[in-house]
């Protein structure tokens, strides 16, 4: 199959393999919400650094500035580790495998806890 062909099947042409709308309802349509808070994370510090710009030294700007990096890097790295723990309990759970959705629940809540603290 040449390129053009190949290309022409997977976004769905005519005898496609991978309809254009199961690529957005499998890729693109979960992956909304997880950019709309991304977004609204950095928006969040941008406000914040906004602010306190108008009203403090440049010292406390910098401190600002550094403290909304990290926290976005924190978020994004606590919703990565909530989003593997869903996919870990919706593998048991298909699976039937009940017995071990609470170790993970167990292990879930002692990791946030101890990240939350």
């Amino acid at each position: 199959m040449s390129g053009g062909l190949f290309a022409k099947a997977l976004l769905g042409g005519e005898g496609g393999l991978t309809p254009v709308s199961v690529l957005w309802s499998l890729a693109a349509e979960p992956a909304l919400p997880v950019l709309a808070a991304g977004f609204l994370q950095m928006l969040y510090g941008a406000v914040d650094l906004m602010i306190v710009g108008w009203y403090c030294a440049p010292a406390e700007i910098a401190a600002v500035s550094t403290g909304s990096g990290v926290m976005f890097s924190l978020t994004i790295a606590v919703g990565g580790l909530a989003l593997g723990t869903t996919v870990l309990l919706g593998q048991k759970f298909g699976e039937g495998r009940m017995e071990e959705l609470g170790p993970i629940v167990g292990a879930s809540v002692c990791l946030f806890g101890t990240l939350g603290a």
